[in-house]
């Protein structure tokens, strides 16, 4: 099939405002277009990633040439809803996936490319205020993250076992009171059972998600005493099959008096050396880990530039769009589908 490539990101035209942050405005290169930002030209159809449509007459079935990644089976019992054992492993099996974080930078992107077809998002603690996504991850108490995150039937949530029958908290203009529901009234949530003995050797398998480790485990297996979220949600996507991951607002550092989250919320000074010690503690944690994502195939990238973050390779945010939306893309083409020989 005929694939166009638009050469995107061609001179710099000046800028534009977009939920309050300042984004360059560039010439899109194909003939069709004038202005646009250069997120927007990665997804316009004219930029398609190529790729190879095979029919198989045999099979009578569409495959794409980069085969799906090894199915790698996943622990029945690591889920509950209502009570009840929920087999998620491996849902979105061949799906890659971005990882919403909290970092500033979050805000000087265009999350709303992020609603196309094909894309999926696991958004973890209160980032999910700052885009909507279609799963969310917290390992903190569940209090901390907003009820509205909670109230949407449109997310799905993943919830600590510890947490999942607290009452939920509300805001009542400036105070904070309980709810008579509890979290696991909530729609969409599941409970997951979740550990902080880290094991590199089973991470990516074992029967519970990992979120770093505790301070008796350190003590025991020698590595840093940390906990995060973030370990949790890569674990996550793992479990649901997500083998490509795109990291957005991974900012990897905080400053003094300065905004450390894409949302408001203030951070104390001993807070800020504290998670800047703690990313220093995971990084540790996650070098052990790479040759363990390699063996599975786990891909990971980081979206923004200027990241503190450098395990894994950048890849610019356009791009990654560019790759999930690929094979998504065309669904103007409808007549003729209901017609089956």
């Amino acid at each position: 099939m005929e694939i166009i490539n638009c050469q995107y990101l061609g001179h710099q035209l000046g800028n534009r405002s977009s939920r309050g942050q300042i984004i360059p405005l560039y010439s899109c290169r194909h003939p069709a277009h004038e202005n646009t930002v250069a997120s927007e030209c990665a997804a316009c159809p004219h930029r398609r990633e190529r790729f190879e449509i095979i029919h198989e007459k045999k099979h009578d079935k569409f495959t794409t040439a980069s085969p799906a990644p090894k199915l790698v089976r996943q622990p029945d019992k690591l889920m509950k809803c209502r009570g009840a054992f929920a087999p998620l492993g491996n849902l979105y099996h061949g799906a890659s996936a971005f990882l919403v974080l909290s970092g500033p930078s979050l805000n000087k992107l265009d999350l709303s490319l992020l609603e196309q077809r094909g894309v999926l998002t696991l958004a973890v603690n209160n980032a999910a205020t700052v885009f909507r996504p279609r799963l969310w991850i917290h390992i903190d108490q569940a209090v901390k993250f907003h009820s509205a995150v909670w109230r949407d039937p449109g997310i799905l949530k993943f919830v600590t076992k510890g947490e999942v029958n607290r009452r939920v908290r509300v805001r009542d203009g400036e105070n904070f009171c309980s709810a008579e529901q509890t979290y696991a009234d909530m729609p969409g949530v599941f409970a997951y059972h979740r550990n902080v003995n880290f094991n590199p050797q089973t991470w990516l398998t074992e029967a519970s998600i990992n979120s770093g480790n505790g301070r008796e485990e350190a003590a025991k297996n020698g590595h840093p005493r940390v906990i995060t979220v973030f370990l949790a949600a890569l674990r996550l996507l793992f479990y649901l099959g997500c083998h490509k991951v795109y990291l957005l607002g991974c900012d990897w550092q905080m400053r003094h008096n300065q905004d450390n989250y894409a949302f408001r919320e203030r951070k104390r000074a001993e807070g800020v050396n504290h998670n800047n010690d703690s990313y220093r503690k995971i990084e540790v944690l996650l070098k052990t880990l790479l040759p363990v994502f390699a063996e599975h195939g786990l891909q990971v990238y980081n979206c923004n530039p200027g990241s503190r973050l450098t395990l894994f390779p950048h890849k610019p945010y356009a791009e990654a769009l560019a790759e999930v939306t690929a094979a998504c893309h065309d669904v103007h083409d409808t007549e003729g589908w209901y017609e089956v020989g």
